[in-house]
């Protein structure tokens, strides 16, 4: 139960409304110098109406009882600048406000986010002179909220929502495993007899998926709570229900106001002991998303969730397909297979250690696939489990044969921040990909990827062990710096391709066939064949797109800076003229080999940015062209 307060605004009309209605104990008005004071007490709070002309000066007439309350609510127009609420600047009623609020131990809800509660029509601005204070012990149960503007006023109402000591966070219904109460060993003993008579083959995938949900079922709970505490203990519990209780049929009483102390110090127990176990088994240094994640609970701050969607699954699924969609044919080749001429370990069958050791690498929490299966699951099974999936694995690989099921990923759309979301370009696909299937690659990479190391170009550093974007970055400023040593101008092009990674034709590196889907606001396309692209979700993407673009031209006149599809090209010299022709050399090198590997260049994207320390030519922009189009020129960071 949440206590609703309404305020129109009181010049206009009536002053306060409660809701759940509640029982008017008492009520006083007073009429100091035009200032109207009209009082309510209800349930043990005293709630105040203020409106003080503009022109007259603050003064508070307490009304009868108003110091015998401890809980009090008051609000109202101020007439009264500070930059408290939203001001530049705080004007002498301003500090008489804040002198009276603190003498009086009131709090100032305000929350800049909201719009202001008066739009002045002369002025042509916005203004907040409607202020909201409770008692410090209300605080952190208040939450203002500016509704829609006042019919015929430049007004907009207040409502102040008194709620429960502990929020529920509300979310979407949607069942979930829980693992933490899992019957593990009941788990692994039902599945190693149901998978005990079945050939380990890709046909058979599906067939194991069915059983893996259906062992899974039976032993691991799994359900939504859509009202939601986090942390909160089964005795914790018991005291919450009791408190709700007392909060519907007195939200102000003592009995109130002691359940909740006593709610709040058994959760903190409870948070506090989840948080020690956290940390326990947080290894920061091996999973980055974990501890960021980690860092923003602590910061506080609520998550937004972006539901106007303007767009259907449909349209961004035919974008996607638009993506991926080449824009000329080319002759089919074949990809030069990068060999060890000392050992080819790959045709030898893959063991439990490998299996075991990419399982450890594969985090938890994922999204699964269309199979349904997690990572959580895969860890728990057996020895004999296990050894059915690797035997199922080699079959794949000697085969050459995946399952229909490994084939298909289901991609959830991303809209991308800041970017207008009717347009269906403006979503990241990220493809949601079978755990199998991926555990599958990450052995295949394991085994890989130390021979592809030795092959690729020095100047990407996506996606490599000892590499990383920041690493770039600091690359480049070092070579600007050495330009400013040497008095030479640095110009440095940064390019731009749209869905590099949707682009990458499938002759020219893999001859997969992906069937996806499009998942939007819970809606779903229909299935689509994509004949071009790598899956972003996929654990081998990263390293094949960087053998894809292993061969791109490294230009001697510029140098490099790679971060997977991020390219900084910069170029250095004494004039602005050479840099400029060296630049436009470069991109125009560059674009025969994106036309010829299917990849498409932006130009619109692509900026273009100067670095020197010649103060008389401090607006001369670099005039580079690219694709018949002038890059724009955007300023370095002083």
């Amino acid at each position: 139960m949440n206590l609703v307060i309404e305020l129109p605004h009181p010049q206009y009309g009536s002053a306060i409304y409660t809701k759940p209605e509640l029982v008017v104990e008492s009520a006083s008005y007073s009429h100091n110098n035009q200032i109207e004071i009209l009082t309510i007490e209800v349930r043990n709070c005293t709630i105040t109406s203020v409106y003080k002309p503009p022109k007259i000066a603050f003064d508070f007439v307490k009304p009868d009882n108003f110091d015998n309350c401890d809980t009090k609510i008051v609000l109202g127009d101020f007439n009264s600048h500070s930059v408290m609420w939203g001001y530049q600047e705080t004007d002498q009623n301003g500090e008489n406000v804040e002198t009276w609020a603190e003498a009086e131990s009131l709090f100032l809800v305000h929350d800049p986010k909201l719009p202001p509660s008066f739009n002045s029509g002369r002025w042509k601005k916005s203004y907040n002179p409607d202020l909201t204070f409770v008692s410090n012990k209300l605080a952190p149960q208040a939450i203002k909220n500016v509704c829609d503007p006042i019919p015929n006023t430049q007004h907009r109402g207040l409502t102040l929502s008194v709620t429960e000591v502990v929020r529920s966070q509300t979310v979407p219904f949607k069942r979930r495993f829980n693992f933490r109460k899992a019957k593990w060993k009941d788990f692994r003993e039902n599945l190693d007899k149901e998978i005990r008579n079945l050939d380990p083959k890709p046909d058979n995938y599906e067939k194991f998926a069915e059983k893996v949900k259906k062992i899974s079922r039976l032993h691991i709970p799994r359900g939504c709570r859509e009202q939601y505490i986090s942390g909160m203990t089964e005795e914790t519990c018991e005291i919450n229900k009791k408190y709700g209780k007392s909060f519907t049929i007195d939200p102000f009483s003592e009995e109130t106001v002691m359940l909740g102390e006593t709610l709040i110090n058994h959760l903190c127990k409870d948070r506090n002991d989840r948080w020690h176990e956290l940390i326990e088994n947080t290894d920061m240094t091996k999973n980055s998303k974990k501890a960021w994640r980690l860092i923003k609970r602590l910061n506080g701050d609520p998550v937004t969730h972006t539901n106007d969607i303007n767009v259907t699954a449909n349209q961004v699924a035919s974008q996607l397909l638009l993506n991926g969609k080449p824009g000329a044919k080319i002759k089919r080749e074949k990809l030069t297979r990068i060999r060890d001429s000392e050992q080819n370990n790959f045709q030898l069958d893959f063991t439990l250690d490998e299996l075991n050791e990419s399982l450890k690498e594969m985090k938890n929490g994922k999204a699964p696939g269309v199979d349904e299966i997690m990572t959580e699951q895969i860890k728990e099974f057996s020895i004999k489990s296990k050894q059915w999936l690797l035997t199922f694995l080699n079959s794949c690989r000697d085969k050459a044969l995946v399952p229909k099921m490994w084939r298909k990923a289901k991609v959830v759309a991303l809209p991308k921040p800041g970017k207008d979301y009717k347009n269906p370009k403006n979503y990241r696909p990220i493809s949601l990909l079978c755990h199998t299937f991926k555990l599958y690659e990450r052995i295949i990479m394991n085994r890989i990827k130390r021979q592809i190391e030795r092959k690729l170009i020095p100047e990407q550093a996506g996606f490599r062990p000892g590499k990383n974007c920041t690493g770039q970055v600091l690359n480049l400023c070092q070579h600007i710096e050495d330009g400013y040593e040497n008095k030479k101008v640095t110009g440095v092009v940064f390019v731009d391709l749209s869905a590099a990674y949707d682009t990458v034709n499938h002759n020219l590196l893999l001859k997969k066939i992906y069937e996806c889907t499009i998942t939007l606001n819970n809606k779903w396309s229909r299935w689509r064949n994509q004949r071009n692209g790598l899956p972003q979700g996929s654990v081998l993407a990263p390293m094949l797109f960087n053998i894809y673009t292993n061969d791109q031209p490294i230009i001697k006149e510029t140098k490099h800076f790679l971060y997977a599809d991020d390219l900084a090209l910069a170029a250095q010299d004494t004039t602005f003229e050479i840099v400029e022709r060296k630049l436009t050399r470069s991109l125009q090198e560059l674009t025969n080999y994106y036309t010829k590997n299917q990849l498409s260049p932006n130009p619109d994207k692509t900026q273009v940015c100067s670095f020197h320390l010649r103060n008389r030519e401090a607006k001369r922009e670099l005039k580079v062209e690219w694709l018949g189009k002038p890059l724009g020129n955007t300023e370095p960071e002083p």
